[in-house]
């Protein structure tokens, strides 16, 4: 009597892990968390200004190119 109601206590048991398990997986496969994406940067428009060639910070020459001379 001991031995057929621990392999009927066992099945049921192993039967409800099944169960709880295939459901938690089936929540897991269709269920999809909604990912926040983060905002692009904003793309600056700066301004070149031309405080000149010397040390001083005076020039009347304009740079043709962007950047350092």
């Amino acid at each position: 009597m001991t031995d057929s109601f621990e392999i009927e206590k066992n099945t049921k048991a192993f039967s409800y892990t099944a169960i709880i398990c295939a459901i938690i997986l089936a929540i897991a496969i269709f269920y999809t968390w909604p990912l926040q994406f983060t905002p692009r940067p904003v793309v600056q428009d700066l301004i070149e200004i031309n405080l000149g060639n010397e040390f001083e910070g005076m020039g009347d020459i304009q740079p043709l190119v962007k950047g350092n001379p």
